[in-house]
């Protein structure tokens, strides 16, 4: 996104296509979609009295490409921005972030729809193998993978997620909060083309390798 005014909103304007849907929905129990073992965040750009935000232009990118690579995708899961009952609780799906006086949301929601092309067990391998340095942490399929050492665990390597939303139906990505990451609009190493029908049922079937999920889980669709 090169125009500004196209992706500003006033706080409190959300519109339907930018709200987190699994934010407000009635499995999610407070479930801030966070890492838990990493530092508090500054609840910023709210408690700071801006009047309108945008969301990271590098989720932007991401979000264009995932809807190039499966242009009949269900986005019932997606979203960015939390509902106004989470607004001041600390959570990259609020505004933190402040940049020249507009709060920045670092985070997107993305629906796991394998039967039209967005399969987020392939899209969370795909983004994980990338090591893109703009990458914060993902929680997909009760497991959280951060691009930092955390819980005692390497980078990129998952853990157990035990956060009250299973993130079984969409995949969540948080950016880091430096604006050289969070408003790259670099592509993503994701394929052109959509996933084909075998390599979808492979995935679907359980014979793909899952490198790295931790004892005792598997993911589901």
């Amino acid at each position: 996104m090169t125009d500004d005014q196209e992706t500003i909103h006033r706080i409190g304007e959300i519109p339907e296509v930018e709200k987190a849907q699994a934010i407000g929905s009635a499995d999610n129990k407070g479930d801030m979609h966070n890492d838990p073992d990493a530092l508090p965040i500054s609840r910023g750009g709210l408690e700071a009295g801006v009047k309108s935000w945008r969301v990271a232009r590098s989720l932007d990118t991401l979000l264009k490409q995932i809807n190039e690579w499966a242009p009949r995708r269900s986005k019932s899961s997606d979203g960015a921005i939390g509902d106004a009952a989470h607004a001041s609780r600390s959570s990259d799906h609020n505004p933190w972030i402040v940049d020249s006086g507009v709060g920045v949301v670092t985070a997107r929601d993305f629906t796991h729809d394998p039967a039209h092309g967005c399969d987020c067990n392939e899209l969370s391998d795909l983004l994980r193998a990338s090591r893109d340095p703009r990458i914060k942490y993902m929680i997909w399929n009760r497991r959280i993978c951060a691009s930092e050492a955390k819980g005692g665990q390497p980078p990129w390597a998952w853990r157990l997620y035990t956060g009250a939303n299973p993130h079984d139906h969409h995949i969540h990505v948080s950016v880091m909060p430096t604006k050289m990451h969070y408003d790259s609009t670099n592509a993503w190493l994701l394929p052109s083309k959509v996933p084909t029908a075998a390599a979808q049922a492979l995935t679907q079937s359980g014979a793909v390798n899952n490198d790295g999920d931790p004892e005792g889980t598997r993911r589901r669709e």
